[in-house]
């Protein structure tokens, strides 16, 4: 006898509502899996984009994370980025810093012409901004390895969107300072060639005070010519030396030997009154607020910068990006790492 089971060509059937309910179950159980596959496929490409848009492209965040271990990564992604949208030096090179320091904003050369606070009104003042320039001008045209940058920023309201900076190279222009052409001798031959002044008269027009005019002039330097300045000279009022000498240039770590200030005042100004109008409302608080980023200093610098405008300077001196950020809980406290002239 055969251990198999008898073979039936008999086939199961299913009754008419059986059958009915097995094809609405098999439609049912369909469309839930294409809605399955719908809902999966939006997650995943939503997703998708989340990765792309805000994880990966992470450049822009470098300017914002001071504490990231992998700042010199950081670092060297935005020097790479300002070497892409930067054009090759093509002038001479240069090595020394001369600034001159923007106070007003010039409209004419009389007094009426120039956008001044109440302080500035009545006393020499338009006349001794002239002199700063014409000093710089000056300087530019004695040591052909200089670069003269007059420095300040939209500060003015009532002034519209023009910078200080751009005003006393207008004023420079007006006078007819920028005209001429300067005889230079490379080290390397005994030839002489001639070019243009205005090659070496640029300008700054983000700095709100006077710490952002020289650590802000530092890094427009080395967008011009690649290198950051062998020396420094500043031209601005007699009364703001000792803040420049002795906080500035100590808050930004400058060799004292390597940095000069030149001081012009109006002459018929009170120095009673000029001493102590520095002393309460720049030396102290400065003093008090090494980098400028509290209180006070801090409010001046708001008021300073109507249009809201934005210094690129953390993109084309990366290097220097942690100290344009730097603000200390402990306010004179010296920035502690080391900076490129150091």
């Amino acid at each position: 006898m055969s251990l198999l089971p008898l073979f039936n060509n008999n086939q199961p059937t299913l009754s008419p509502s059986n059958n009915f309910f097995l094809n609405k179950t098999l439609k049912r159980n369909i469309l839930f899996g294409f809605f399955a596959i719908l809902i999966i496929s939006s997650i995943t490409i939503n997703l998708y984009h989340f990765i792309n848009c805000y994880l990966e492209d992470t450049s822009e965040y470098f300017l914002l994370d001071n504490n990231n271990n992998n700042s010199n990564d950081n670092k060297e992604n935005l020097n790479y980025l300002s070497q892409n949208f930067l054009p090759n030096v093509s002038y001479p090179k240069l090595k020394d810093l001369i600034i001159v320091t923007g106070h007003a904003i010039y409209l004419g050369e009389n007094e009426e012409n120039w956008i001044l606070e109440d302080y500035q009104k009545g006393n020499g003042q338009v006349n001794t901004f002239i002199k700063h320039i014409k000093k710089g001008v000056e300087l530019v045209k004695e040591n052909e390895e200089s670069l003269l940058i007059f420095s300040g920023g939209e500060t003015r309201p009532s002034a519209g969107p023009r910078s200080e900076a751009q005003s006393y190279y207008a004023l420079a222009q007006s006078l007819n300072l920028l005209s001429s052409t300067i005889n230079s001798t490379a080290q390397t031959t005994t030839s002489t060639t001639q070019y243009p002044l205005i090659t070496r008269i640029i300008t700054e027009e983000y700095a709100r005070d006077s710490y952002e005019n020289l650590l802000f002039s530092i890094c427009r330097f080395n967008e011009y010519t690649n290198n950051y300045p062998r020396n420094i000279t500043v031209i601005g009022f007699q009364f703001k030396k000792k803040r420049f000498l002795e906080l500035h240039r100590f808050a930004l770590k400058f060799p004292l030997n390597r940095f000069n200030y030149i001081g012009i005042d109006p002459d018929n100004s009170s120095p009673l009154g000029r001493f102590v109008n520095e002393n309460v409302n720049s030396l102290g608080p400065f003093k008090q607020d090494l980098y400028g980023c509290h209180g006070k200093l801090l409010d001046k610098k708001l008021t300073r910068n109507p249009y809201r405008r934005s210094h690129p300077y953390q993109i084309s001196c990366p290097e220097l990006s942690l100290l344009f950020n730097y603000c200390p809980k402990n306010q004179s406290q010296l920035y502690p790492d080391i900076l490129p002239w150091g």
